[in-house]
This record gives C-alpha cells, sequence and structure tokens, in this order.
C-alpha cells in the first residue's frame, strides 16, 4: 500500500514538473536558477602569486556586499584558491537572492594612473578590461540584467562592459542569436559619468558593426541610407550629394576613383550645430572607400582583399560620433564631409599614370591606383579650403592610408600635425581612452618628394623617402593653408586587433580611435559649467 502511495505521489509530481517546464517557469540551467534573474560584477585585489588569499582584499562595492551576504563570499573565494589575480574571474552561484549570480575580477593594486612610458591611463585600461571579463562571464547564464560597480570610474567601467559584450550578428538567423542583457552600475550615484561611457561604447561598436559589414551590403549608396538611418532625428543636418552635384563641385579625384565601379561615388555633408552659430565649426574629414581592390596598377591579392572593406573605417568612426556628440548634446559646432566610393577594376578604371585636375587646377599625378584615400580626401579638402562661409576651428582627417604590410607600427594611431596645441590635446584624449597615439614628422624632404614629379604638380605616392604614411601625410598639406590648424590621423595601425590589446575588443576591426575622438571633441568644446562631467567615482 504504501508503495503504491509512493508511486502516486511521483507520478503526480512529475507532471507538475512537466507543466512547469513546459511553460518556461522550470529552468535546465545546471546551476538551477532561473534565467530571468539578475547578474552582479564586483571586485577585488589580490598577488598574481598568491595561492593562500593572504593579500586578497575587496573594493568598497564588494565589502558592502560581502557585509550583506554575512561574509559569504569573502568565505567562498578563500575556499576557490587561489583569488583572481588581474585579468581573472570567479563565479559563484546561490548567495543571494536580489543577485543569485556573482562574478568576482582581480584588479591590479598596482595601475594607479597615467603611466607615461606606455602612453595610456593604465588604472582605466585596466577598469575597461575588468568590466568586460565580469560581463562575459556571465553571459552564459542568459540573464535579463547585469550590474557592476564602477571600479572607482563609472566612465570606464560602462565602457568596458558595453564594448566587450558586443557581438556581430547582423546577417545570422533569429535561432542563432541570443539577446544580450542590459547592463547597470551597483553602488555608485555616478549617472553621469556612466552615461557618457555607455555612449563612447556604443559608438566604438556602431564602428565595429559598419567595418565588419560584407562589402556587397555597403556599397557607397548604402553607406548613404545606413547614414541617414542612423543620424535621423538627432539634430544633424546630413545632405547626400549624388554624382551630378560631385561634377559641379570639380571633385575630380572622386569622379576618377569611382569610375572602374558600377556603383556611382556619393558625398555626404553633415552638419551639428551645438552653441553659437557664429563660432567657427571643427571640420572632420575621412574617405569612404567601401571597398579597395588596388586598382589597375596595383591589383591586391584575394587574402588581402578579404581586409579591404575596412578602408572605408574613419568615414564609419565618423558617423558613429556624430551620434556620440549630438546624444551628450555637446556645446560645439561640427562639420562633417565623407566621400564615398569603389575603388574597382573595370572599363573605366583609374589608370596608372593618370592625371587629374583638381578645382584649384592643382594636377596630381597617379602613381599608384592603391593609393586613394588620400585622392578624394584631397578634393573635400580644396572645396573646404575655398568656403568663404567659415574657418575651421580644427581641420581633422583621418583614415586608414597604408595597407597593414606598409604600417609603421600597429600599435598607436600616427598624428601628423604642425600645431603643437593640437597634439597635446589629442595625447590627453588618448591617455584617458587607452587609444595610444604617436606624434610622426612631417619633415620637409617629403614635400620635396611628393612634389618632384615630372607630369604633375604633385604625386600621390613617392615610397623613396618617409614611407606611406608620411607621403600620405605630406600629399595631403599640399591642400591646407598654414594658418588652418590642421592635424592628419593614420590609423591603419589600430584598425585590426587580435583580441590580446584589450581584455574588451575581441578579435577583428577594432572600431578605434572612436572614443578618442569624442574625448577631444569634448575636451575643445564651448566651456559651460553645467555641461562639464563629473570627476570618476
Amino acid at each position: 500500500m504504501r508503495f503504491l502511495l509512493t508511486k502516486c505521489l511521483l507520478l503526480r509530481n512529475c507532471k507538475v514538473l512537466w507543466k512547469r517546464f513546459m511553460s518556461g517557469s522550470l529552468s535546465c540551467n545546471p546551476t538551477g536558477i532561473t534565467p530571468s534573474q539578475k547578474g552582479l560584477v564586483l571586485g577585488c585585489f589580490a598577488n598574481k602569486n598568491d595561492k593562500t588569499g593572504e593579500s586578497l582584499s575587496f573594493t568598497d562595492a564588494a565589502k558592502t556586499f560581502n557585509n550583506h551576504v554575512n561574509g559569504k563570499l569573502l568565505k567562498q573565494l578563500m575556499s576557490a584558491k587561489p583569488p583572481p589575480a588581474r585579468g581573472e574571474v570567479r563565479t559563484f552561484f546561490g548567495l543571494d537572492d536580489t543577485y543569485p549570480y556573482v562574478s568576482v575580477v582581480g584588479l591590479d593594486d598596482g595601475c594607479i594612473g597615467y603611466n607615461d612610458v606606455e602612453g595610456i591611463d593604465e588604472k582605466k585600461e585596466c577598469i575597461r578590461d575588468a568590466a568586460a571579463i565580469g560581463v562575459k562571464s556571465l553571459l552564459k547564464f542568459e540573464l535579463q540584467k547585469i550590474y557592476l560597480e564602477t571600479f572607482s570610474c563609472a566612465e570606464s567601467s560602462a565602457e568596458g562592459a558595453s564594448i566587450g559584450m558586443d557581438a556581430y550578428n547582423d546577417h545570422k538567423s533569429k535561432n542563432n542569436v541570443k539577446d544580450l542583457p542590459k547592463i547597470d552600475m551597483y553602488e555608485s550615484c555616478n549617472w553621469t559619468g556612466w552615461q557618457i561611457g555607455l555612449q563612447k561604447g556604443s559608438a566604438q561598436n556602431l564602428t565595429r558593426r559598419l567595418q565588419l559589414t560584407p562589402a556587397n551590403m555597403l556599397t557607397p549608396i548604402m553607406f548613404a541610407q545606413n547614414a541617414v538611418k542612423l543620424l535621423s532625428n538627432l539634430g544633424v543636418d546630413l545632405q547626400v550629394r549624388g554624382k551630378r552635384y560631385i561634377k559641379t563641385r570639380k571633385m575630380n579625384a572622386l569622379l576618377a576613383v569611382s569610375k572602374g565601379s558600377c556603383e556611382e561615388p556619393q558625398f555626404l555633408e553633415a552638419t551639428y550645430e551645438g552653441c553659437d552659430l557664429n563660432a567657427d565649426p571643427i571640420v572632420l574629414v575621412a574617405p569612404g572607400i567601401t571597398y579597395n581592390s588596388g586598382g589597375l596598377g596595383s591589383l591586391r591579392s584575394c587574402e588581402e582583399q578579404k581586409m579591404v572593406r575596412g578602408e572605408m573605417s574613419g568615414a564609419a568612426s565618423l558617423i558613429a560620433v556624430l551620434r556620440a556628440v549630438s546624444a551628450m548634446k555637446m556645446r560645439l559646432n561640427l562639420k562633417v564631409y565623407i566621400p564615398l566610393a569603389e575603388n574597382l577594376i573595370g572599363s573605366g578604371a583609374l589608370e596608372p599614370g593618370a592625371v587629374i585636375t583638381t578645382e584649384k587646377e592643382k594636377t596630381i599625378v597617379v602613381d599608384s591606383t592603391a593609393k586613394v584615400n588620400q585622392l578624394v580626401v584631397a578634393d573635400v579638402l580644396t572645396n573646404i579650403v575655398s568656403n568663404k562661409c567659415y574657418t575651421p576651428k580644427m581641420l581633422l582627417d583621418l583614415g586608414p592610408y597604408c595597407s597593414r604590410s606598409e604600417l609603421w607600427s600597429t600599435q598607436a594611431v600616427g598624428v601628423f600635425t604642425r600645431n603643437n596645441s593640437l597634439m597635446q590635446s589629442i595625447k590627453v584624449a588618448s591617455m584617458h581612452t587607452g587609444e595610444r597615439v604617436w606624434r610622426l614628422p612631417l619633415w620637409r624632404q617629403s614635400t620635396v618628394h611628393t612634389r618632384s614629379c615630372m607630369e604633375a604638380d604633385i604625386s600621390n605616392y613617392t615610397p623613396v623617402f618617409g614611407g606611406p604614411a608620411m607621403q600620405a601625410a605630406a600629399f595631403l598639406q599640399e591642400f591646407v593653408p598654414d594658418h588652418i590648424p590642421w592635424v592628419h590621423l593614420e590609423i591603419g595601425g589600430q584598425l585590426i586587433t587580435n583580441g590580446l590589446d584589450a581584455a574588451y575588443l575581441a578579435p577583428g576591426f577594432s572600431g578605434r580611435p572612436t572614443r578618442t575622438l569624442i574625448e577631444l571633441l569634448g575636451q575643445i568644446a564651448c566651456e559651460d559649467p553645467s555641461t562639464k562631467s563629473q570627476s570618476c567615482n
């Protein structure tokens, strides 16, 4: 009789469990915790060689949580020896009903701030890494929300978390894409710093998403359409100019580059007005070569062409910067110019040795059909300088003007400028963002070689002196008067990462230096005490 009763109870319990499972209220999660719960990321300090936990200490937020759970967090960490050193993480389950999933990330107690040798603020970079490592450790549990402590800097914590958890799934079927949890800060009231960090992280993620988009899905026209969607209703005036307009402005280099493709060139003009309309605007320019085969004279190999869609990285970065500047309501006036084209081999493709005449009657001989970024930017610079409506407060152009085999370094963005004040501002901005910059020389001899051609006034490529990066800068310098504060960024070195540069960066296109540009613009924006961000806390 007892056996029959037990059997009936078991059958009834199985039916109840099956109904709960089918309704989704019962989780198959190995931890036994439903996936609708929250996760928490905290920090600790421990020496790398500490095997016993003697050097273990908590951040203030972790101390608060440990006291809340009556010391259970410390007990679990001491049991799970060794304690996490910098870059390591330990995850615990069921310590608290509100936060059933808790990850503790190791921090480096020695990273105290700016490292003059490395050129970055190591404390902020350590925080970004820790936030990314902690968030990624909880993604596999399909949580709805993850809370992070700010690790003493809300902005850096938000940057690391938002960049670290980003994934490119735009062309995967819905069945192969998991929803990412939302992130929020824990035990901090620095809402301003957190939101700035989220905006910067989102901007870098957008740049990466555009970089990763296949070239057949991001032609010049498609890029322009994406820009319209991304910038609509954000207070940015975006004008998309077609081939007829480009002809009327005598942008002959842009027309020549695009002739090998059936895709017509496009020209984007964006204006953001955030302060006094009489204030001179900051002008940003980037080439948008959505695919660069190398052309007739410098055709690239199949392996090289797999990544040439990244040559529109400067343009992608400027679209992301515009979104962030508008969202953060920066007090500055901004003008952005992006020439878009494909450099393909077709019946009208640009020939080696061709001569192009710019709007100002300056002639250019095409010694390399692969070096087209500087050609299309030269057209834009000529138009900017001839514009009588404004004088740029600062003129900045950026792009990957060199192939990876020609790079001077893969560890920093190359900066060319005649303006020491601008160089210092860029250096300070990069220090905060962890995206290294390095000043490169604009020697007179590079200009001599740029001008030493028989067929025209200047050449788009003369590798005899200074290398391709210096030659590209010297070439563009020909189109900028001395009185305009001008800076040229060679971003090819930071274009791609192998995933070892920072824990928050996945292998592939990096999205750099988007955050540095946003930080730079924030520094030189119109002064307004009410818009200054709070310090890290």
